[in-house]
């Protein structure tokens, strides 16, 4: 009972929503019609697969800059992805990135935040590679026998060793991103740390540098196409380095979509690291796309109010630093335990993200719905869209998702578009 009426209210509100913004619902339904690969699974829920809005203007500081960002081409929109495994591997988020980068709209800037996942000896996103010596540990806010200082990543790496090198190549297959400034996040403020410095390629220099509080900022006199930085140690009470994230930037107008994520990640793993709200301040996203729960309900022990506690301190803790953004909660996919038991606690989880948008005015983007709901995962395993544990998704499910979320994303512009030209502010 509860259940259907928390559902009626959502409807309700959606449809409010889409009465405001009436008169571009075909646009959707005419793309459709083309022969979209992803159109083709008859379990995918594609009539409800649109943005849920518990407040009309949830989303439009994002949509504002949007539209500008199509019209004039003067301004760059920061999207970041947070999330778990299914972010850290960037096949889900890196569609959506992907998506944009097809669209004609939209120019796309600079690749945004990275982090080199290999040298923590973990899965490393495919779209960039990194290369790194000899002597870094990886700690991951996840671990409790893990101690570090960790920032919006959730996962570090450390060396004991001066000269200790990572490099970063966002340029492979088809991406494109001139890298002309970077920033690097670390303890800068600890009299212990390192410092570091770029490795510069011939004919190349840094023409600017700035020390900021937890991070410094290089400029290149010459765009880089990949960026190598060296540890260095100036001074006898330097004894480590603790790297906690790189941006790589640029001042072309356009979409700057990061992704970060950590294998095995809970909303409260996040609140372990000292320095994600500092560093939330720094990037200052115009959108944050938060993908969590599907740890925190794969617990038999799964508390509800918990989660939903914990999922509304996370997005607070962003507000309080960067008023201005915008939120998208996605609902965690449905997943099997050990492969055979289904995992009712999913729907739970999605109550809870439901109501948290519901109190403090987000947009939801219901994955366990549009999925096909309760134990649609075996319809996703056996169309190959899954993996064998049906926990995680195959590169074509993550591509799958990707696609749908940008289209939902998108769907909702076109509505915004059209309440502006029938005079809307």
């Amino acid at each position: 009972m509860e259940n259907n009426f928390l559902l009626k209210i959502i409807c309700w509100l959606n449809v409010i929503f889409i009465l405001q913004f009436s008169g571009v619902q075909s646009a959707f339904a005419q793309e459709k019609k083309g022969d979209w690969w992803y159109m083709d699974y008859d379990f995918v829920n594609y009539d409800d697969n649109q943005l849920l809005y518990f407040q009309p203007d949830a989303l439009s500081n994002f949509f504002t800059k949007l539209n500008r960002l199509e019209i004039k081409k003067d301004c760059q929109i920061s999207v970041f992805h947070i999330g778990d495994s299914h972010i850290q591997a960037d096949m889900f988020s890196g569609r959506v990135r992907e998506k944009f980068m097809e669209d004609d709209r939209f120019p796309m800037s600079a690749r945004g935040f990275v982090f080199p996942y290999s040298a923590a000896r973990t899965n490393n996103p495919y779209n960039y590679k990194t290369f790194f010596s000899s002597g870094w540990t990886g700690k991951r806010s996840v671990r409790s026998k893990d101690i570090s200082r960790w920032g919006i990543s959730g996962i570090t790496i450390e060396t004991y060793t001066p000269g200790s090198t990572f490099s970063l190549h966002p340029n492979i297959d088809n991406f494109t991103y001139n890298i002309r400034k970077v920033k690097v996040f670390y303890p800068n403020t600890d009299p212990s740390s390192f410092d570091i410095v770029p490795k510069i390629s011939a004919g190349n220099s840094v023409s600017g540098y700035f020390v900021g509080d937890g991070y410094v900022e290089f400029t290149f006199r010459k765009p880089q196409t990949s960026v190598e930085f060296v540890i260095s140690k100036n001074r006898d009470s330097q004894s480590k380095f603790v790297l906690q994230g790189v941006t790589l930037e640029n001042t072309d107008p356009g979409i700057v979509y990061s992704a970060s994520g950590v294998n095995s990640a809970d909303v409260s793993s996040y609140f372990r690291c000292q320095d994600f709200e500092k560093q939330a301040a720094i990037l200052s996203p115009d959108l944050v796309i938060i993908s969590l729960g599907t740890n925190d309900a794969y617990m038999y022990a799964f508390n509800q109010q918990q989660f939903k506690t914990n999922m509304r301190i996370l997005v607070n803790k962003i507000r309080q630093v960067s008023p201005h953004t915008n939120f998208i909660l996605t609902t965690p996919a449905d997943n099997y335990r050990r492969r055979r038991y289904p995992n009712k606690n999913n729907e739970k989880a999605r109550q809870a993200i439901f109501e948290v948008a519901r109190e403090i005015g987000l947009a939801v983007w219901d994955l366990y719905h549009v999925m096909g709901g309760f134990e649609s995962m075996n319809k996703w395993y056996s169309n190959s869209l899954s993996q064998r544990d049906k926990l995680h998704f195959t590169g074509k499910g993550y591509s799958l998702q990707g696609e749908l979320l940008y289209q939902a994303i998108n769907n909702s512009y076109l509505q915004y578009q059209q309440y502006l030209s029938q005079g809307g502010k």
